[in-house]
């Protein structure tokens, strides 16, 4: 970055001649900025609960639990440089057809065909992207907890539900994004509010320890083969994980985001998992208006059980063998769904999770 670390592009040379070569015209500058202060990130966090004893061996709660951040901070995606408003392409012949002109662009139209190019416009003239640190982004979480307990000898069971929404400006927005990306417009950061990646409205789970009292007190042969065993298992299901919508046409321009032209409704089928008609491309020189998290994805169900029995060596030292299997109703769980509009598998699932799996394993404990 300028006047610290220049480079120059030198085009047609050769490792035994350096200097045959020419030099490139100079392209706009990158600058990444390291501001002189930042407010740190701020989460408070807050919840209440409720436990009531049902039976001696049984208990049940009910929670809210909820937490709100800001100042959350998104690294080195803030483009202080960004293309300005216009409120006239900078060149003819830039819309498309059939569309008519209108009095301001949130963007120059010409950056959409090609003609013109995102430097033209930036405030700061000679350089590209200038990238700085965001820690203006907030977000927010409730959700209501309940559980039930129930404990007896030396087996156990439980059953949660969760119903909760997340909420952020800063995030994982973009479609299959797992990490926060920028936002589609530097200079309005709220139209980012939405939920995130990672949430999902619905979740149950149960597990359980189950003490398989049979054949404990037989006889030392028996009691050793087939005492003592246990049962383990999670029964886990999720709804489905916020999507948003997105944009791969080639005409695009700054716009990262359709337009949202009708209600979302879900069609559920692996080639058309939402209602692909419900966004549209934005017009040129405009950014999309669909929301971040509009689109949710297909839910998550899996049980998984393990059986194992834990043999005494010494007094100090066990072995224990254990069957496990994951998944083991073989339940279909699709995850991933193009969400990117122009793209050739948009709308469809392109990805599923892993089958039943067995395992068998050998422990020592000592």
């Amino acid at each position: 970055n300028p006047p610290y670390n220049l480079s120059a592009d030198v085009l047609n040379s050769l490792l035994s001649n350096g200097t045959a070569g020419t030099i490139a015209a100079p392209t706009p500058q990158i600058l990444t900025n390291v501001p002189f202060y930042f407010v740190p990130a701020q989460i408070q966090s807050y919840s209440l609960t409720l436990e009531q004893q049902v039976k001696a061996s049984m208990v049940a709660s009910v929670a809210y639990v909820g937490s709100q951040g800001r100042h959350l901070e998104a690294l080195q995606v803030y483009d202080f440089n960004f293309p300005l408003p216009v409120t006239t392409p900078s060149a003819s012949n830039c819309l498309a057809q059939g569309k008519g002109t209108s009095s301001s662009y949130d963007f120059d139209p010409c950056i959409n065909t090609g003609k013109s190019s995102p430097n033209y416009t930036r405030p700061y003239k000679g350089y590209s992207t200038m990238n700085n640190e965001y820690d203006e982004g907030s977000s927010n979480y409730n959700s209501l907890q309940s559980g039930l307990t129930y404990r007896a000898g030396l087996s156990q069971f439980s059953l949660a539900y969760t119903y909760s929404k997340a909420l952020a400006t800063v995030g994982a927005h973009a479609a299959g994004a797992t990490v926060p990306v920028g936002a589609q417009n530097p200079r309005d950061w709220h139209a980012e509010y939405g939920p995130p990646s990672y949430d999902f409205t619905n979740d149950f789970t149960a597990t359980w320890v189950y003490s398989i009292p049979y054949f404990s007190h037989g006889s030392k042969p028996v009691a050793l083969a087939l005492g003592n065993w246990s049962l383990a298992g999670l029964a886990l299901h999720q709804s489905g994980f916020a999507m948003s919508p997105a944009l791969a046409t080639s005409t695009r321009g700054l716009a990262t985001r359709p337009n949202q032209v009708a209600p979302y409704r879900k069609v559920g089928k692996l080639s058309e998992w939402f209602d692909t008609s419900s966004f549209a491309a934005p017009n040129y020189g405009f950014f999309g208006n669909a929301s971040n998290g509009t689109i949710r994805g297909p839910g998550y169900t899996s049980i998984n059980i393990s059986l194992y029995k834990t043999f005494p060596i010494t007094h100090r030292l066990d072995a224990q063998f254990r069957a496990e299997a994951f998944n083991v109703a073989n339940h279909p769980n699709f995850e991933s769904v193009d969400t990117a509009l122009g793209s050739g598998a948009y709308g469809q699932v392109t990805s599923a999770g892993d089958p039943r799996i067995l395992e068998f394993a050998m422990k020592i404990i000592y």
